[in-house]
């Protein structure tokens, strides 16, 4: 009886991933039904999230809060205060109610995006179309931006994807391919690094940005460094950028912006 009951035992185990992957396969099966790829568009009743066809590539800017520094707090009482800066990528003009996005196409034979190329300034209307692109100098974008507010990006250095509570998050995650090199005690050998981290997983993301009442759905390409269960910390921080219109604005203009391998896309109710 006892060997019955260890052989039962056993047989679970070796049959639990296997359940667990056909689980996986059928969810997916399930949510690939309503989450198209996020470059192909997303609608629901009301809204709609699509691409901004901008030249080049969404460049990231840096605004003051309005948040003092305390690490900067100067004893001398005149001294102008430093405050907490935050990052981000889309502009709100605050006069005409428009958006303005800084753009940069590479012209250099180098790799990255920071050696040469042609700047640009996007100004993008409350239904998402580009009204103009002009062509500035480089790091002269300030002067075309005097009536703006940066939007700022409100994902968190510790994203918390599995939390539903949040603008957007990870509604499932569908694993796809098995990193069996997570369990090679000599990865990393010989680096000054370290062997860092590994992701078992490389899969399909499911995720839902929430539009009053409404979800917008789609999916990309993510992994998790969980081997069974993943929890938020398992998943890659920097996947996105998100960015809303302050409420003090949104009876002129309402609109969210997602930022994805540095191109833009605009969420925001259909025109009527």
């Amino acid at each position: 009886m006892k060997r019955t009951r260890i052989l039962i035992a056993i047989a679970a185990l070796i049959a639990l991933p296997f359940m667990m992957a056909a689980v996986n396969i059928m969810m997916s099966w399930y949510y690939d039904l309503s989450y198209p790829q996020l470059s192909a568009g997303v609608v629901s009743k009301n809204y709609q999230l699509s691409k901004i066809r901008m030249p080049g590539i969404v460049v990231d800017h840096d605004a003051n809060s309005n948040v003092i520094d305390s690490m900067y707090v100067s004893i001398d009482s005149a001294a102008p205060p430093t405050y907490i800066k935050y990052t981000g990528q889309v502009f709100l003009d605050t006069l005409s109610y428009n958006f303005k996005v800084e753009s940069m196409v590479d012209t250099s034979s180098h790799e990255g995006y920071d050696r040469d190329g042609s700047f640009y300034i996007n100004t993008i209307n409350a239904y998402g179309k580009i009204l103009s692109s002009l062509s500035v100098p480089k790091g002269s974008s300030g002067k075309y931006l005097k009536s703006c507010i940066l939007l700022k990006d409100i994902m968190l250095p510790f994203q918390p994807w599995l939390d539903h509570d949040q603008p957007v998050y990870l509604n499932f995650f569908s694993k796809k391919s098995f990193n069996s090199r997570c369990f090679d005690p000599f990865r990393g050998f010989g680096s000054p690094n370290g062997s860092g981290t590994c992701s078992f997983w490389q899969g399909e993301g499911y995720y839902n940005i929430v539009l009053g009442d409404e979800k917008l759905k789609f999916k990309l390409p993510t992994e998790s460094g969980a081997l069974l269960f993943s929890t938020s910390f398992d998943f890659p921080t920097y996947v996105m950028n998100f960015a809303v219109v302050p409420e003090r604005f949104r009876k002129h203009v309402n609109a969210s912006f997602l930022v994805y391998q540095h191109h833009l896309y605009m969420a925001r109710k259909k025109q009527p």
